[in-house]
């Protein structure tokens, strides 16, 4: 697996700080994990923030795989 961080230097520059990350487990038989945005409860400008996701194993639509809702940003934090 790639340095996540050496990557996100590549594109953003050295000067960037990670400030939240997450494990979420999604069993196979469920339904996946409900819309949210991911940026409403972190301490930083949204504009200024990087989101991703890194799949262990094969996703699908239907298992929840991230999904990006066109034009959702300008509707401001939904909470």
């Amino acid at each position: 697996m790639p340095d996540v961080k050496q990557v996100l230097c590549t594109f953003l520059g050295k000067d960037i700080d990670m400030v939240q990350s997450h494990v979420f487990f999604v069993h196979p038989d469920s339904a996946g994990y409900p819309w949210h945005q991911d940026t409403v409860l972190l301490p930083v400008d949204s504009r200024q923030a990087v989101g991703m996701a890194i799949a262990l194993t094969e996703l699908s639509l239907d298992s929840g795989a991230p999904t990006l809702i066109p034009g959702s940003h300008r509707s401001g934090d939904v909470r």
